[in-house]
Order: structure tokens, then sequence, then C-alpha cells
């Protein structure tokens, strides 16, 4: 099913004057108009798009990407504000984020930024953003580990730091002492995470030195890589028993590790294994 407001990878299907029509594995269509194609869009072709609706409420494809889609967030300035809601800018020509008035956690006002997120509206079939992003981010159930290497949006000055946004997906805090250099909301970069409190509260850092200070399966493997001249025989594909004896940690957390290492370009992933770099 194509879903307003996600990413897709869609088969070219056929070429018409207003552009390309994409289709799914099922067969639905969406246009990408004219102005996006390229010369080397063929018939057969499978291309990623982002999925909008249009003025018309009819579902459109662009190769722009724009600063938002459902299930990541982002710092937006508000354009304009209408009876209805609010219209914010978020990349895509023509064509503004609304915002309805019940979605807003705060009332907006023009020329204000505001941390918000996507999804596909059951009733108007429309894309839509909202403020009200409690419900998109939880700390009850964390996907992190301390030690980690961590992509953190700025979200919110607090008295000792700013409220960070992990991973999109869950609440963390740099604490003034970590910030060694000009920050401002919207802003992403990496992190790595400091500590996980019983509460499952997050400590982040920003400091390239945090990555020596801080613990963790990360920090093992890279530890096994150098016992090892620098490299290790496991792999995604590795048993968990393989993985246990090597360096006495579950398949899951290792498969998560070296994802990070490898984002952080300490690793690189062979065919055998994983070489450090």
């Amino acid at each position: 099913m194509i879903i307003p407001g996600s990413y897709h990878t869609l088969t070219a299907s056929r070429l018409s004057d207003f552009g390309m029509f994409l289709k799914d594995e099922k067969g639905e269509e969406v246009l990408l108009p004219k102005r996006y194609l390229s010369d080397e869009l063929e018939v057969g072709d499978e291309i990623e798009v982002f999925i909008y609706t249009d003025s018309e409420d009819r579902l459109v494809a662009t190769t722009i990407k724009p600063l938002v889609s459902n299930g990541t967030f982002a710092m937006l300035k508000v354009k304009d504000v209408t009876p209805h809601g609010a219209f914010l800018e978020w990349g895509l020509e023509g064509k503004d984020l609304f915002v309805p008035y019940r979605n807003q956690r705060d009332k907006m006002k023009v020329g204000e930024y505001h941390l918000v997120t996507t999804y596909a509206d059951n009733l108007s079939d429309r894309v839509v953003g909202t403020s009200k992003i409690g419900a998109f981010i939880s700390n009850h159930e964390l996907t992190i580990e301390e030690g980690q290497h961590v992509n953190i949006l700025i979200c919110e000055p607090r008295e000792r730091g700013f409220r960070v946004l992990i991973e999109d997906k869950h609440w963390g805090m740099i604490y003034s002492s970590e910030i060694f250099k000009d920050i401002n909301m919207g802003d992403r970069m990496e992190g790595f995470i400091v500590k996980i409190r019983p509460d499952n509260k997050i400590d982040v850092s920003i400091r390239q030195s945090a990555s020596k200070e801080i613990s963790g399966t990360e920090g093992k493997i890279l530890q096994a890589l150098n016992d090892n001249d620098g490299f290790l025989p496991l792999h995604d594909k590795s048993s968990p028993d393989e993985i246990y004896s090597s360096l006495g940690i579950s398949k899951k957390v290792f498969k998560k590790a070296i994802g990070g290492l490898y984002k952080a370009k300490k690793i690189s992933m062979e065919k055998n294994g994983i070489r450090i770099l």
C-alpha cells in the first residue's frame, strides 16, 4: 500500500504526457511528475520516491527529500497560519506541511519553529503534521545501550542543558558540561550514549573524547578487534553460540553494536567477518 508521508521503492510502469507512472508490487500506481524525471529512468526501473498529496488530494511522488517524514522529526518554521491550522516549510516546492489546530501542542505563530513529525491521516488520506509527539516517542523500551554512537536532534533548552531526541525514538539529555560548541534547536549531529539511568533517562554527550570515556559493547568489540590484528571472523550470519563464545554477548546486541560501528566508519563489514578501520 502506498502511504503518503513515507518513502517507497516503486517500479516505473508507463510514461505519460504528465510524467512517469510508478507502481508497487500490488499494481497500485502513483504519478512521478515530469519535472522530477531524469533521462536515465526507463520503464521497468526501480526508484525510491517520497509520497505526498497534491492540492486535489491525489497521491504524488517526488524525488525531493523533505525535512521530515513519517517516523522522523524535524524543527520546522511556520510559514502561514489560517483559520484551519498552520502551514510549515518542509522542503517541498509549492507544497507546505499542514498542521491542523488539533495537532498543535502550542498555538503556532508565523516565524516560529516547532518540533513536528508527520503521519497519514485516516480521515482525509493526506499527510499532515503534528507537534503533539508524545505518542511517537518512548523511553519505556529502549533500543540503544551505553557506549553506542547515535544520531541526535537538538530539541529544546533546559536549565541544565538541552533535551535531545535520540534516533527519532527516545528522549535524552545533553548537560551543559558536555557542550563545547554552539548548538541550536533543530541541529542534527552524532552523539554518544554516556549513561542509561534506572528510570530509563538517557545521558548523551557530543564530545568526541566521550567515545574513549564510555564503556559498552562497541568498545568491547573494538578491543577484541585490536587484540586480533584488526579482524574478527564474526558477522550477522554467525551463530549466536559463536558470538557469545568470542565476545560474551547475544547476537541481537552484537548486530546493533556493529551497526553503530559501521555507521560511525570504525569498522568495515567483509564476507567472512568485520575489520577495524
